[in-house]
């Protein structure tokens, strides 16, 4: 998953050669989420299964891990995505 935390929507649209505007828009088109949205979901998809397999790794050491920059950000996707925190998750 760290390897999803370099990747940048600039590097990708000088590489295929398309603008930024047009790679979110087909993106979106095609998974119903913008790009960071996607990868955002996809981040906090992977926390809940580490919270579920790793019952010694801290909630803060797991959010830093899948590449967010404080355990706050984390702790509010999370929450949107499953109406819970996840501390009481764990729990």
């Amino acid at each position: 998953m760290k390897n999803l935390t370099k990747l940048y929507l600039d590097d990708i649209a000088n590489n295929i050669g398309y603008n930024k505007e047009y790679i979110i828009r087909i993106f979106k088109n095609e998974f119903g989420l913008t790009p960071h949205a996607f990868l955002m979901n996809e981040k906090v998809n992977y926390a809940k299964n580490l919270l579920d397999n790793s019952k010694d790794k801290s909630i803060c050491d797991i959010a830093v891990d899948i590449g967010f920059y404080d355990q706050s950000h984390f702790t509010k996707l999370f929450k949107k995505s499953f109406a819970t925190t996840p501390k009481r998750y764990k729990q």
